[in-house]
């Protein structure tokens, strides 16, 4: 093949392709709903495992200038949350403590990143089996009966419109 012919990319290539990029759309649309690193994360890993050329999504970005300076101070023994902070205080016990602060991954009086993930996952699936079974909130109640998760009407009620906001405009959870 000449530098000036091309190789046409097959049906299955193109279909890989597709399924990538509505993936990484999921992945940013979650992320900016819930501000959950993880997503940003399986993004970058996506995005770096790729057949084609390594590439880092743009909307990862911030997210990663932010928790590299955070991890860029605490290389220095120096609080992140604290922009007057002297370097070289923390000690070396401490820096080590604040990683997952540094990193978004945990916040004080809040989940982790991690809990807060399956919380998603569970929302996401509540709406969906609300949206499939024609609506029907008593479907979703029994089901988290049976998760033993069970909540009140209000509550559920709730969660079903968390799952969908994370599920609108078709981004269902795949696998």
């Amino acid at each position: 093949m000449s530098a000036r012919q091309r190789r046409v990319p097959d049906v299955t290539e193109i279909d890989a392709i597709e399924n990538r990029l509505f993936r990484l759309e999921q992945l940013r649309h979650w992320y900016q709903e819930t501000k959950n690193p993880l997503y940003v994360w399986e993004a970058i890993a996506r995005g770096l495992h790729a057949d084609s050329p390594p590439a880092i999504p743009e909307w990862c970005l911030d997210y990663i200038r932010e928790a590299a300076g955070n991890m860029y101070d605490l290389s220095h023994r120096k609080d992140f949350r604290d922009p007057k902070s002297p370097a070289f205080k923390l000690s070396t016990k401490r820096s080590f403590e604040l990683v997952p602060q540094a990193l978004c991954l945990s916040k004080r009086g809040q989940k982790n990143a991690f809990a807060s993930l399956v919380r998603d996952r569970e929302h996401m699936g509540d709406a969906n089996t609300y949206m499939f079974y024609g609506k029907n909130i008593r479907v979703v109640e029994q089901d988290r009966e049976r998760r033993k998760q069970k909540v009140s009407k209000n509550r559920t009620e709730k969660i079903i419109a968390r799952g969908k906001r994370l599920l609108r405009q078709g981004l269902a959870p795949k696998g």
